[in-house]
């Protein structure tokens, strides 16, 4: 039996009877009961009913606990009812204190107390955090495991500081901790802290979770950052004299500024002893200034000459994370946005994203932007580009870049030279950037007119038909098309493909194609082909398109037709058994040529006669030709002896357009 159970429980128990005689016993009652029953029912729900000699036997029962039983713990007995299997004897027997059960209510879990951690942190900066669970209620809890987080940012990374506890006793409390690592680039800000445990009741397995999207807060600040300014020294001082010089110290961080080291120096040094005052400050609050003293005693044999405070620094260390406040450090640049072909006679834009990777504030005095071949490479800088870039922060410079017109094609690599001095030290820095990027100089243009027009050399009224030009690109720089156009005039209509491409890369040809329609009530003759090629240099806009109107020219014609079928010339008597020539005159009334396919002759009652082309009859007709076609008939000796009417049938096709042409004529 458990040694406890929980309100809504259902528990086993199992009691074991030994007989110790070797006669069997049968069993007819086994009672389990509680001193205090309220809230308890007892169900029977197995066992045997005879034990054997010198044996054992299981009993079994559940006891179902109400939701509303009384907190406290039940004394158990057992009751047995038997008797001797032999003698039929009562052996019955009652035995108190068989084991005891303490109910209990369910764990209940709370966060006590709220997140325990730092009101303000700094980047760079790891620190514990924790959360308290107390458990209100009698019954332990099992804890499956915890968690903390910082929704909506990835700057605060949390692992657990020490192994999670796994149980939660009742009446009692568990803490859970967690490291907190501050990510170097996290951006300032209050965030809120969000905690889940996972855990069930110790006797019944039930949920016993909860969680705490705003359980407290974290603020991250500005670490700290000092800069030195505003240095006051006496312009003169005479041998044996003591003087005072002081300087002004700011921390434009948040968190506070412990001071670790002061140094003044002079040179040149000699006869001149700097003792720095024990008042100044040891600390300095996040957005304050304060002033730092130093007295300057003169010796008597104090060289006469002019000295400079050589340097003045200030080392501290943020007081969260005990970080050092770096010297200014701008050798890195984090974005370098140019593009990366320009043509000649362009001007183009600039910026180069410079990060300080140091806390110090970087004073910059000239930033220059170079090519490795910077000839008529005009680069101006901004007037507006910034004079200092704040420690761990990043600043914007912009250039314009004019191509000029002698600018050597190829690939150009850009530099930056950054001139300037610590905000701190005033130590002077001199770098030169470079892998930054690279810009290729092109030449925008010219197109020309690779090949004249590509087209038939004659087409029919109502054609179509297609027709296409090449254009080249000299330039080393792509050629954008607007709207290319073909046009021969009135009642040709040219229309582009969707497959003619939008550009031309350098130093190569496009061809344009166009389907044309011809108009029926177009005009005959010649059309001269005029072509527009509207376009800009890719990189510049510039425009580089051309025109002309002697691209070539087409010759637009009436359709081929059949214009007259002669009468056939032939005897007007043949005898059977006789051979005859029969010919015919057939001409093209159009301007197109008419090519034949057929020229037939045929007889209204072909019985008996055989009738053969000439095989030198034209195949095709020029405009405005008449031509002979002749025919050698036969008559068969079984020819019937009657009248017979010619009948001339032709068929062809219009050179230009391929379109089917015919004609014929009955009795001829």
């Amino acid at each position: 039996m458990p040694s406890t159970a929980s309100q809504g429980e259902i528990f086993d128990v199992v009691a074991t009877l030994q007989n110790n005689g070797l006669a069997a016993a049968t069993v007819s009652s086994v009672m389990l009961t509680f001193d205090s029953a309220d809230g308890l029912v007892v169900g029977y729900w197995g066992g045997v009913v005879t034990i054997n000699g010198l044996s054992t036997a299981d009993f079994r029962f559940n006891v179902s606990v109400a939701g509303d039983a009384r907190l406290s713990t039940r004394n158990a007995k057992l009751t047995i009812v038997a008797e001797d299997s032999n003698s039929k004897a009562n052996i019955s027997l009652v035995k108190n204190g068989v084991g005891a059960v303490t109910i209990q209510d369910l764990a209940q879990l709370d966060f006590f107390g709220g997140l325990a951690a730092p009101s303000s942190v700094s980047p760079y900066q790891t620190f514990v955090a924790s959360y308290t669970v107390q458990n209100t209620a009698q019954g332990s809890a099992i804890v499956e495991g915890a968690s903390l987080s910082f929704p909506g940012t990835t700057d605060l990374q949390v692992v657990p500081h020490a192994p999670v506890p796994t149980t939660i006793a009742g009446g009692g409390a568990a803490t859970f901790s967690f490291d907190v690592t501050v990510a170097s680039t996290a951006v300032p800000a209050t965030y809120i802290a969000s905690a889940t445990v996972t855990a069930v009741d110790t006797n019944r397995g039930v949920d016993r979770s909860l969680s705490d999207g705003s359980l407290g807060s974290v603020t991250v600040v500005r670490p700290a950052a000092i800069m030195v300014n505003g240095l006051v020294f006496p312009r003169a001082v005479s041998q044996g004299q003591t003087v005072e010089m002081h300087w002004r110290v700011s921390n434009w961080g948040d968190a506070t500024a412990n001071i670790s080291a002061v140094t003044a120096t002079i040179l040149p040094s000699q006869g001149l002893t700097v003792t720095l005052s024990p008042s100044n400050p040891i600390t300095l609050a996040g957005g304050s200034d304060a002033d730092f003293f130093a007295t300057v005693a003169v010796a008597g044999d104090a060289e006469p000459t002019t000295r400079y405070p050589a340097e003045v620094k200030v080392t501290a260390t943020d007081a969260n994370s005990n970080r050092t406040t770096s010297d200014a450090n701008v050798g890195n640049v984090g974005s370098f946005l140019m593009p990366g072909t320009a043509s000649i006679g362009q001007t183009f834009g600039v910026i180069a994203t410079v990060l300080n990777s140091g806390q110090a504030a970087a004073n910059i005095t000239t930033i220059t932007l170079s090519f490795d071949n910077n000839v008529n490479l005009i680069v101006t800088p901004s007037a507006g580009n910034p004079t200092s870039i704040p420690g761990l922060g990043q600043a914007d410079y912009s250039f314009s870049v004019r191509v000029g017109a002698g600018a050597q094609l190829g690939q150009r690599s850009a530099r930056l030279s950054v001139l300037g001095s610590d905000g701190n030290s005033r130590s002077p820095f001199n770098l030169l950037l470079t892998g930054l990027g690279s810009v290729t100089i092109q030449v925008g243009g010219p197109l020309i007119f690779s090949s004249g027009l590509v087209a038939p050399a004659s087409v029919s009224l109502g054609q179509p038909f297609v027709a296409q030009y090449t254009v080249l690109n000299n330039g080393s720089a792509v050629a954008n098309l607007s709207a290319p156009t073909l046009d021969f005039g009135s009642g040709l209509h040219a229309a582009p493909r969707s497959s003619n491409r939008p550009t031309i890369a350098a130093n190569s040809s496009e061809t344009l194609v166009y389907d044309v329609t011809v108009d029926v009530t177009a005009t005959t003759g010649t059309h001269s082909a005029a072509a527009t090629v509207n376009a800009t240099d890719a990189n510049s806009g510039a425009f580089i398109g051309i025109q002309t109107s002697g691209l070539g020219s087409i010759v637009v014609q009436r359709a081929a037709t059949v214009g007259g079928i002669s009468a056939v010339s032939m005897p007007a008597v043949v005898s059977q058994g006789q051979s005859f020539t029969a010919a015919v005159e057939i001409g093209n009334s159009g301007e197109a040529v008419l090519n034949l396919s057929t020229v037939g002759l045929t007889f209204a009652s072909p019985q008996g006669l055989a009738i053969t082309a000439s095989p030198s009859n034209p195949t095709s007709l020029a405009s405005g030709i008449t031509r002979t076609f002749s025919f050698n008939v036969v008559v068969g000796d079984t020819a019937n002896p009657i009248s017979r009417s010619a009948e001339v049938t032709v068929t062809g096709s219009d050179a230009n357009s391929a379109l089917p042409v015919t004609g014929s004529r009955t009795g001829a």
